[in-house]
């Protein structure tokens, strides 16, 4: 999982961990405006207002920017759903409920950052399509590891293929998220967590139910 990094001890790193900030804005920004064709680095840099220079002292190359500000991104995701202590959570109800509010959260205070996972792939070299494969394949075998469980319990109301199942579930969530986050003023921000939570619930057959 990505670790937080320490804070700048003085005020050159302060200013360096500035312009590397900088230069992930800015880069997300252009890959927002024109995600099909992405950016040059000597559009990365002139955006943050830095010279090209600058930008190979932080960065090797754009690769290495893209996982950088991915794996930033992934790391925000991880610690909302930290300080909203889903995984403390045993009631079926209230652990989806409380992962999706998460999510949604999450999309809401970095929209940008959101919207900028979501179209990743088209960004980055070979390499950089591998390692956003590793993070979606992560998302989508917890999700399939708990179908399996539930199943085996004879929880849930449907036959379904706990892998194939969880591909649909998580483009499902991703999917209304990055409509809805388009445009917020779409749908109320309560009404799709419960959407959500409830089409996700209505896979069960014996109600809220624990997940023990």
């Amino acid at each position: 999982m990505p670790m937080k990094s320490e804070r700048p001890k003085n005020a050159r790193e302060r200013s360096r961990l500035a312009t590397r900030n900088r230069l992930v804005d800015a880069w997300r920004e252009l890959a927002l405006a024109q995600p099909q064709q992405g950016a040059t680095i000597s559009q990365i840099a002139e955006k943050a207002e830095v010279a090209v220079g600058t930008f190979y002292c932080h960065f090797k190359d754009k690769e290495s920017l893209t996982r950088e500000a991915a794996l930033e991104s992934y790391a925000k995701l991880i610690a909302e759903i930290d300080r909203l202590r889903v995984n403390d959570l045993q009631d079926r109800r209230e652990w989806t409920r409380a992962t999706i509010e998460a999510v949604v959260t999450f999309a809401e205070k970095n929209r940008k950052e959101f919207m900028f996972l979501l179209q990743l792939a088209p960004l980055t070299t070979l390499e950089g399509q591998e390692f956003i494969a590793q993070w979606r394949q992560f998302w989508f075998e917890q999700t399939a590891q708990i179908l399996r469980s539930e199943m085996q319990a004879g929880r849930l109301t449907l036959d379904i293929d706990p892998a194939l199942a969880a591909h649909a579930l998580v483009a499902m969530v991703l999917g209304l998220l990055q409509w809805w986050m388009e445009d917020p003023v779409r749908a109320p921000r309560e009404k799709v967590v419960q959407t959500l939570t409830g089409m996700l619930l209505a896979l069960y057959r014996d109600g809220p139910g624990s997940l023990s």
